[in-house]
């Protein structure tokens, strides 16, 4: 082997061992680093720190013989005075655990000449509960808002009739063959007085049918409406549907209004009246359920509008042939 190969590798051991020995510093230097931040983060968190909190509200036990009418605050935010680990826990905490307020252990002032009546409740004077209720370590320095405002309105009873909000779409031949029926058709509301007077009926929450082919049976929700409560959430709903088939009659018609000492003839002298009848009902339609006239003329005309004056209520689509017709008058 000659000197110069021996000096290469020589060289090159030396490079690995200098090399070794700057890793290791590395890594002792960077332990150290690690160990002493962890020891200065274990420190800051045991020191008294004050930032600011937000937790949502509940509350409960509001007065039974009255009903709120305005919003009220839907979280609440507290400057907190703790120590870190404890801020530390509420900032990494996904979902705060709601605040609750007793509404009736409170004392409320009220604000005169407000109507319907208005109340408040100052913030630091839920300060001590909150800490209780929110904190093992720590002061709540305030609240946010300041003030909690409440306004009450007297609760007032309504009967009101169901009105099912539908859209149906009936199949090829199919139709409504009765009333839309519900139970209970009527609900008692009960609410604010100024909300209340205004109400006339409750609509169910709209409801849409396709290629209906029978009858239809459903329990539909109420409408909502903010600040007001019903005697039924829901209400079933019953939509009568038959297959209804075409039909005609012929039909005489009749001269209305006639002077004894005229005779008033028509031409034709019957008509065609076509509809459409649900099976069901089909053999009990008869000419005599149908009453067709025309009037006698004030003044002369050259024709008669015939009028349909009576025909069952169970038939649709009612349309008769024809819609005038000529006439002659003649004394008697």
């Amino acid at each position: 082997m000659s000197g110069s190969s021996v000096l290469k590798k020589t060289f090159r051991c030396f490079l690995k061992v200098r090399q070794l020995k700057l890793n290791q510093r590395v890594l002792i230097f960077g332990f150290f680093l690690i160990l002493s931040t962890v020891f200065w983060f274990l420190n800051e968190l045991n020191q008294v720190a004050v930032t600011e909190l937000s937790f949502p509200v509940k509350y409960i036990n509001m007065p039974r013989d009255r009903v709120l009418v305005n919003d009220l605050p839907q979280e609440l935010r507290l400057q907190v005075q703790a120590p870190g680990y404890t801020l530390l826990r509420y900032k990494l905490s996904k979902r705060q655990v709601p605040i609750t307020l007793n509404i009736e252990s409170y004392n409320f002032s009220y604000l005169s000449g407000t109507e319907p009546p208005r109340y408040y409740l100052l913030s630091r004077t839920i300060r001590e509960s909150l800490s209780r209720q929110m904190l093992r370590e720590g002061n709540i320095l305030s609240v946010a808002p300041d003030t909690l405002f409440f306004t009450f309105d007297d609760i007032v009873r309504k009967k009101v009739p169901v009105i099912p909000v539908l859209d149906i779409r009936y199949a090829r031949q199919f139709q409504l063959s009765g009333e839309i029926s519900c139970i209970p058709d009527s609900v008692t509301v009960s609410g604010p007085g100024a909300v209340i007077d205004t109400f006339r009926v409750v609509r169910t929450r709209p409801e849409k049918l396709t290629d209906v082919d029978q009858t239809v049976e459903e329990t539909l929700l109420l409408e909502e409406v903010p600040n007001v409560r019903f005697s039924h959430r829901r209400v079933s709903v019953r939509i009568p549907v038959e297959q209804f088939t075409e039909s005609s009659v012929q039909v005489p018609i009749h001269a209305e209004g006639v002077p004894d000492s005229i005779t008033l003839k028509v031409f034709p002298s019957r008509v065609n009246i076509t509809f459409m009848v649900a099976l069901s009902n089909f053999s009990k339609v008869q000419p005599a359920l149908f009453r067709v006239a025309v009037f006698f003329p004030e003044e002369p005309v050259e024709k008669l509008k015939v009028q349909l004056l009576r025909y069952p209520d169970y038939i649709r689509s009612v349309k008769f042939s024809p819609e005038q017709v000529e006439y002659i008058i003649e004394k008697n």
